[in-house]
Protein backbone atom coordinates (compact mmCIF):
# COMPACT_ATOMS: atom_id res chain seq x y z
CA UNK A 1 0.00 0.00 0.00
CA UNK A 2 1.49 3.81 -1.22
CA UNK A 3 2.74 5.57 1.90
CA UNK A 4 1.73 9.08 1.71
CA UNK A 5 2.26 9.80 5.37
CA UNK A 6 5.39 13.00 5.09
CA UNK A 7 7.05 14.14 8.71
CA UNK A 8 6.26 17.40 10.10
CA UNK A 9 8.79 20.33 9.50
CA UNK A 10 8.76 23.55 10.78
CA UNK A 11 10.47 25.34 7.87
CA UNK A 12 11.00 23.98 4.46
CA UNK A 13 14.06 22.16 3.26
CA UNK A 14 16.55 23.98 0.99
CA UNK A 15 17.52 21.95 -1.76
CA UNK A 16 21.39 23.44 -2.55
CA UNK A 17 21.77 23.71 -6.20
CA UNK A 18 25.39 21.76 -7.33
CA UNK A 19 26.48 23.93 -10.46
CA UNK A 20 29.82 22.26 -10.89
CA UNK A 21 29.65 19.52 -13.47
CA UNK A 22 32.66 16.89 -11.82
CA UNK A 23 31.12 17.17 -8.32
CA UNK A 24 27.64 16.09 -9.78
CA UNK A 25 29.06 12.99 -11.89
CA UNK A 26 31.43 12.56 -8.61
CA UNK A 27 27.86 12.79 -6.27
CA UNK A 28 26.10 10.34 -9.17
CA UNK A 29 28.72 7.40 -9.59
CA UNK A 30 27.91 7.38 -5.29
CA UNK A 31 24.79 6.09 -5.27
CA UNK A 32 24.05 2.63 -6.32
CA UNK A 33 20.72 1.90 -7.56
CA UNK A 34 19.69 -1.02 -5.50
CA UNK A 35 20.25 2.33 -2.67
CA UNK A 36 17.56 4.04 -4.83
CA UNK A 37 15.47 1.18 -5.31
CA UNK A 38 15.28 0.07 -1.78
CA UNK A 39 14.76 3.65 -0.54
CA UNK A 40 11.86 4.28 -3.04
CA UNK A 41 10.33 0.28 -1.60
CA UNK A 42 10.59 1.78 2.02
CA UNK A 43 8.91 5.09 1.04
CA UNK A 44 6.04 3.41 -1.16
CA UNK A 45 5.32 0.43 1.77
CA UNK A 46 5.67 2.10 4.76
CA UNK A 47 7.63 -0.31 7.12
CA UNK A 48 10.76 -2.21 7.03
CA UNK A 49 9.22 -5.39 6.82
CA UNK A 50 6.73 -5.36 4.33
CA UNK A 51 9.70 -3.15 1.79
CA UNK A 52 12.30 -6.14 2.93
CA UNK A 53 9.36 -7.97 1.24
CA UNK A 54 8.98 -6.68 -1.70
CA UNK A 55 12.47 -6.67 -2.66
CA UNK A 56 12.97 -9.85 -1.08
CA UNK A 57 15.67 -8.86 0.99
CA UNK A 58 16.37 -9.12 4.80
CA UNK A 59 15.08 -6.64 7.30
CA UNK A 60 17.89 -5.87 8.63
CA UNK A 61 20.07 -5.56 4.78
CA UNK A 62 16.97 -2.77 3.91
CA UNK A 63 18.08 -0.95 7.51
CA UNK A 64 21.71 -1.20 6.23
CA UNK A 65 20.96 0.61 2.31
CA UNK A 66 18.75 3.20 4.09
CA UNK A 67 21.66 3.95 6.45
CA UNK A 68 24.37 3.52 3.76
CA UNK A 69 21.89 6.10 1.41
CA UNK A 70 21.27 8.59 4.59
CA UNK A 71 25.03 8.79 5.09
CA UNK A 72 25.91 9.29 1.50
CA UNK A 73 23.35 11.80 0.88
CA UNK A 74 23.82 13.22 4.30
CA UNK A 75 20.26 13.51 4.44
CA UNK A 76 17.32 12.19 7.28
CA UNK A 77 14.99 10.34 4.56
CA UNK A 78 12.73 8.87 6.97
CA UNK A 79 11.89 9.15 10.76
CA UNK A 80 11.34 5.86 12.21
CA UNK A 81 7.58 5.49 14.53
CA UNK A 82 5.91 2.97 16.25
CA UNK A 83 3.95 2.74 13.25
CA UNK A 84 7.23 2.12 10.85
CA UNK A 85 8.49 4.27 8.73
CA UNK A 86 7.69 7.92 7.93
CA UNK A 87 8.88 10.14 4.68
CA UNK A 88 10.94 13.04 5.52
CA UNK A 89 10.35 16.54 3.72
CA UNK A 90 13.64 15.97 2.61
CA UNK A 91 12.68 12.76 1.52
CA UNK A 92 9.17 13.25 0.33
CA UNK A 93 11.37 15.96 -2.34
CA UNK A 94 13.94 13.61 -3.48
CA UNK A 95 11.71 10.40 -3.64
CA UNK A 96 10.37 11.25 -7.26
CA UNK A 97 13.42 11.46 -8.73
CA UNK A 98 14.41 8.69 -7.58
CA UNK A 99 11.19 7.06 -8.78
CA UNK A 100 12.26 8.88 -12.72
CA UNK A 101 15.96 7.33 -12.17
CA UNK A 102 15.03 4.16 -11.62
CA UNK A 103 11.92 3.90 -14.12
CA UNK A 104 14.95 5.58 -16.64
CA UNK A 105 17.51 2.52 -15.73
CA UNK A 106 14.64 0.22 -17.09
CA UNK A 107 13.82 1.74 -20.36
CA UNK A 108 17.29 2.49 -20.88
CA UNK A 109 17.93 -1.81 -20.53
CA UNK A 110 14.91 -2.12 -22.59
CA UNK A 111 15.73 -0.06 -25.47
CA UNK A 112 19.19 -1.75 -24.97
CA UNK A 113 17.52 -5.36 -25.50
CA UNK A 114 15.60 -3.74 -28.71
CA UNK A 115 18.79 -2.84 -30.39
CA UNK A 116 20.24 -6.04 -29.60
CA UNK A 117 17.58 -7.80 -31.56
CA UNK A 118 16.96 -9.84 -28.89
CA UNK A 119 14.69 -9.94 -24.64
CA UNK A 120 16.56 -10.59 -21.90
CA UNK A 121 16.62 -10.13 -18.09
CA UNK A 122 14.62 -10.79 -15.38
CA UNK A 123 10.59 -10.55 -15.19
CA UNK A 124 8.63 -10.12 -12.06
CA UNK A 125 4.98 -11.25 -13.27
CA UNK A 126 2.10 -11.05 -10.58
CA UNK A 127 -0.19 -14.06 -10.57
CA UNK A 128 -3.78 -14.66 -9.48
CA UNK A 129 -6.52 -17.32 -9.25
CA UNK A 130 -4.96 -20.83 -9.82
CA UNK A 131 -2.57 -21.61 -12.10
CA UNK A 132 -4.60 -23.30 -14.68
CA UNK A 133 -7.46 -20.95 -15.38
CA UNK A 134 -4.85 -18.48 -16.52
CA UNK A 135 -3.11 -20.88 -18.65
CA UNK A 136 0.06 -20.00 -17.13
CA UNK A 137 2.06 -23.06 -17.83
CA UNK A 138 1.74 -22.59 -21.68
CA UNK A 139 2.04 -18.80 -21.26
CA UNK A 140 5.32 -19.17 -19.61
CA UNK A 141 6.42 -21.98 -22.23
CA UNK A 142 6.27 -19.77 -24.84
CA UNK A 143 8.29 -17.16 -23.30
CA UNK A 144 11.02 -19.75 -22.53
CA UNK A 145 10.78 -21.11 -25.69
CA UNK A 146 10.52 -17.96 -27.47
CA UNK A 147 13.20 -15.83 -25.29
CA UNK A 148 15.37 -18.42 -23.51
CA UNK A 149 17.46 -15.45 -22.08
CA UNK A 150 13.98 -14.02 -20.07
CA UNK A 151 14.06 -15.18 -16.05
CA UNK A 152 10.66 -14.85 -14.88
CA UNK A 153 9.57 -14.74 -11.47
CA UNK A 154 6.38 -15.07 -10.37
CA UNK A 155 4.34 -13.88 -7.17
CA UNK A 156 1.02 -15.07 -6.48
CA UNK A 157 -1.89 -12.69 -4.89
CA UNK A 158 -5.62 -10.70 -5.17
CA UNK A 159 -6.10 -8.70 -8.12
CA UNK A 160 -5.76 -5.24 -6.37
CA UNK A 161 -2.65 -6.00 -5.15
CA UNK A 162 -1.35 -6.99 -8.35
CA UNK A 163 -2.28 -3.79 -10.05
CA UNK A 164 -0.76 -1.39 -7.52
CA UNK A 165 2.18 -3.53 -7.46
CA UNK A 166 2.36 -2.93 -11.31
CA UNK A 167 1.46 0.23 -11.30
CA UNK A 168 4.11 1.19 -8.68
CA UNK A 169 6.68 -0.61 -10.71
CA UNK A 170 7.94 -3.34 -8.34
CA UNK A 171 6.40 -5.60 -11.13
CA UNK A 172 6.87 -5.39 -14.64
CA UNK A 173 3.03 -6.96 -15.40
CA UNK A 174 0.29 -9.39 -13.92
CA UNK A 175 -2.58 -10.33 -14.20
CA UNK A 176 -6.31 -8.76 -12.77
CA UNK A 177 -9.60 -9.62 -12.48
CA UNK A 178 -12.04 -6.64 -12.46
CA UNK A 179 -12.04 -2.76 -13.86
CA UNK A 180 -8.69 -0.82 -14.03
CA UNK A 181 -8.34 1.78 -11.46
CA UNK A 182 -4.76 2.72 -11.60
CA UNK A 183 -4.20 6.03 -14.46
CA UNK A 184 -0.64 4.94 -15.38
CA UNK A 185 -1.39 1.14 -15.94
CA UNK A 186 -2.92 -0.71 -19.16
CA UNK A 187 -4.88 -3.71 -19.07
CA UNK A 188 -4.74 -6.05 -22.00
CA UNK A 189 -8.10 -7.71 -21.75
CA UNK A 190 -8.29 -11.50 -22.13
CA UNK A 191 -11.31 -12.82 -21.85
CA UNK A 192 -14.83 -12.17 -19.34
CA UNK A 193 -14.90 -14.56 -16.31
CA UNK A 194 -18.20 -15.67 -14.85
CA UNK A 195 -19.09 -16.24 -11.22
CA UNK A 196 -21.71 -17.19 -9.34
CA UNK A 197 -23.16 -16.60 -6.29
CA UNK A 198 -23.28 -19.86 -3.68
CA UNK A 199 -24.28 -20.96 -0.32
CA UNK A 200 -23.96 -24.28 1.76
CA UNK A 201 -25.31 -26.98 0.18
CA UNK A 202 -27.77 -27.20 3.41
CA UNK A 203 -29.29 -23.72 2.54
CA UNK A 204 -30.16 -25.03 -0.87
CA UNK A 205 -33.87 -24.44 -0.38
CA UNK A 206 -33.98 -20.89 1.12
CA UNK A 207 -30.89 -20.21 -1.53
CA UNK A 208 -33.71 -21.34 -4.62
CA UNK A 209 -36.00 -19.24 -3.55
CA UNK A 210 -34.06 -15.50 -2.14
CA UNK A 211 -34.37 -12.58 -3.91
CA UNK A 212 -32.14 -10.09 -3.43
CA UNK A 213 -32.68 -8.55 -0.39
CA UNK A 214 -33.31 -11.69 1.33
CA UNK A 215 -29.37 -13.03 0.12
CA UNK A 216 -28.28 -9.28 1.32
CA UNK A 217 -29.53 -10.61 5.05
CA UNK A 218 -27.69 -14.00 4.94
CA UNK A 219 -23.79 -14.34 6.21
CA UNK A 220 -21.57 -13.60 3.66
CA UNK A 221 -17.55 -14.36 3.70
CA UNK A 222 -16.18 -11.10 2.62
CA UNK A 223 -12.85 -9.94 1.15
CA UNK A 224 -10.56 -7.47 1.30
CA UNK A 225 -10.71 -3.67 -0.57
CA UNK A 226 -7.80 -4.64 -3.19
CA UNK A 227 -9.96 -7.98 -3.60
CA UNK A 228 -12.09 -7.76 -7.38
CA UNK A 229 -14.76 -10.07 -5.26
CA UNK A 230 -15.18 -7.10 -3.05
CA UNK A 231 -15.57 -4.34 -6.03
CA UNK A 232 -18.29 -6.59 -7.55
CA UNK A 233 -20.17 -7.41 -4.97
CA UNK A 234 -20.37 -4.31 -3.23
CA UNK A 235 -21.64 -2.61 -6.80
CA UNK A 236 -24.34 -5.03 -7.76
CA UNK A 237 -25.83 -5.25 -4.39
CA UNK A 238 -25.92 -1.65 -4.32
CA UNK A 239 -27.44 -1.24 -7.75
CA UNK A 240 -30.42 -2.78 -5.93
CA UNK A 241 -29.75 -0.66 -2.75
CA UNK A 242 -28.77 -3.13 -0.52
CA UNK A 243 -26.03 -4.19 1.26
CA UNK A 244 -24.49 -7.60 2.62
CA UNK A 245 -24.19 -6.83 6.39
CA UNK A 246 -23.67 -9.59 8.01
CA UNK A 247 -19.86 -10.34 7.26
CA UNK A 248 -18.80 -13.47 9.23
CA UNK A 249 -14.73 -13.83 7.68
CA UNK A 250 -12.65 -11.80 5.28
CA UNK A 251 -10.74 -14.03 2.83
CA UNK A 252 -8.63 -13.62 0.15
CA UNK A 253 -8.42 -16.84 -1.42
CA UNK A 254 -10.62 -18.76 -3.81
CA UNK A 255 -10.06 -22.01 -2.08
CA UNK A 256 -10.38 -20.54 1.64
CA UNK A 257 -13.71 -19.01 0.49
CA UNK A 258 -14.60 -22.54 -1.23
CA UNK A 259 -14.00 -24.10 2.48
CA UNK A 260 -15.96 -21.79 4.37
CA UNK A 261 -19.20 -22.24 2.11
CA UNK A 262 -18.83 -25.99 2.17
CA UNK A 263 -18.44 -25.82 6.24
CA UNK A 264 -21.69 -23.69 6.41
CA UNK A 265 -19.95 -20.21 7.76
CA UNK A 266 -21.56 -18.00 4.96
CA UNK A 267 -22.13 -17.05 0.98
CA UNK A 268 -19.73 -16.11 -1.44
CA UNK A 269 -18.52 -15.21 -4.72
CA UNK A 270 -16.95 -18.47 -6.98
CA UNK A 271 -16.16 -18.86 -10.18
CA UNK A 272 -18.42 -20.17 -12.26
CA UNK A 273 -16.33 -23.83 -12.98
CA UNK A 274 -15.51 -24.28 -9.49
CA UNK A 275 -19.50 -23.06 -8.44
CA UNK A 276 -20.26 -25.79 -11.21
CA UNK A 277 -18.19 -28.68 -10.06
CA UNK A 278 -19.08 -28.29 -6.47
CA UNK A 279 -22.93 -27.98 -6.93
CA UNK A 280 -22.72 -31.53 -9.05
CA UNK A 281 -20.64 -32.81 -5.74
CA UNK A 282 -23.50 -31.73 -3.31
CA UNK A 283 -20.73 -29.39 -1.84
CA UNK A 284 -22.67 -26.09 -2.29
CA UNK A 285 -25.74 -24.42 -3.66
CA UNK A 286 -25.88 -22.19 -6.89
CA UNK A 287 -28.06 -18.91 -6.49
CA UNK A 288 -29.81 -19.12 -9.56
CA UNK A 289 -30.83 -15.07 -9.84
CA UNK A 290 -27.42 -13.83 -10.76
CA UNK A 291 -24.68 -14.34 -12.99
CA UNK A 292 -21.62 -12.03 -12.58
CA UNK A 293 -18.97 -11.48 -14.84
CA UNK A 294 -15.60 -9.90 -14.38
CA UNK A 295 -12.74 -9.12 -17.01
CA UNK A 296 -9.83 -10.96 -16.47
CA UNK A 297 -6.40 -8.69 -17.94
CA UNK A 298 -2.89 -8.65 -18.33
CA UNK A 299 -1.56 -5.69 -16.90
CA UNK A 300 1.65 -3.27 -17.29
CA UNK A 301 2.46 0.21 -16.82
CA UNK A 302 1.65 2.26 -19.74
CA UNK A 303 5.18 4.16 -20.19
CA UNK A 304 6.12 0.64 -21.05
CA UNK A 305 4.15 -0.45 -23.78
CA UNK A 306 6.98 -0.50 -26.49
CA UNK A 307 9.00 -1.99 -23.90
CA UNK A 308 10.84 -5.17 -25.52
CA UNK A 309 10.08 -7.42 -22.54
CA UNK A 310 6.36 -6.10 -22.36
CA UNK A 311 5.77 -6.45 -26.24
CA UNK A 312 7.04 -10.22 -25.74
CA UNK A 313 4.62 -10.95 -23.28
CA UNK A 314 1.56 -9.82 -24.74
CA UNK A 315 2.90 -11.81 -28.11
CA UNK A 316 2.85 -14.72 -26.15
CA UNK A 317 -0.73 -14.16 -24.58
CA UNK A 318 -1.94 -13.74 -27.94
CA UNK A 319 -0.53 -17.62 -28.43
CA UNK A 320 -1.53 -18.70 -25.41
CA UNK A 321 -5.00 -16.67 -25.29
CA UNK A 322 -7.96 -17.65 -28.47
CA UNK A 323 -9.43 -13.85 -29.07
CA UNK A 324 -10.85 -12.35 -26.36
CA UNK A 325 -14.96 -12.21 -26.32
CA UNK A 326 -16.50 -8.88 -27.91
CA UNK A 327 -19.39 -6.98 -26.51
CA UNK A 328 -22.13 -5.20 -28.45
CA UNK A 329 -19.97 -2.57 -29.88
CA UNK A 330 -17.29 -5.38 -31.54
CA UNK A 331 -14.45 -4.37 -28.41
CA UNK A 332 -13.93 -6.53 -25.34
CA UNK A 333 -15.46 -5.08 -22.32
CA UNK A 334 -13.27 -4.29 -19.22
CA UNK A 335 -16.20 -3.72 -17.16
CA UNK A 336 -17.65 -5.63 -14.66
CA UNK A 337 -21.40 -6.57 -15.38
CA UNK A 338 -23.83 -8.89 -14.74
CA UNK A 339 -26.37 -11.27 -16.08
CA UNK A 340 -29.75 -11.94 -14.49
CA UNK A 341 -31.57 -14.69 -14.67
CA UNK A 342 -34.85 -13.91 -13.86
CA UNK A 343 -36.69 -11.65 -11.83
CA UNK A 344 -38.18 -13.49 -9.66
CA UNK A 345 -37.14 -16.34 -7.60
CA UNK A 346 -38.10 -19.60 -8.26
CA UNK A 347 -40.51 -21.48 -5.69
CA UNK A 348 -38.73 -24.22 -3.27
Amino acid sequence: MTSKLVAPSSARVAVPAVTDPARQIAAARRIELHLLRTFAAVAREGTLTRAAERLCLSQPAVSGHLKALEEELGVVLFNRVPSGMVVTSAGELLRPIAERALAATCEFAALAQTLRGGVAGEVRLGTIIDPEYLRLGSFLRTMIERHPMVRIETQHGISGWVRESVAAGQFDAGFCLGENDAPNVTQMPLTRVPYRIVGPHAWRDAIACADWAAMAELPWIWTSQLSSHNRVVVDVFRAQGLEPRKKMVVADQEAIMKSLVMAGVGVSLMREDLADAAQAGGEVATWPLARLFLPLSFAYRTERAADAVVVAMASALRATWPLPLPDATGAMSLHCNIAIADSTPRDS
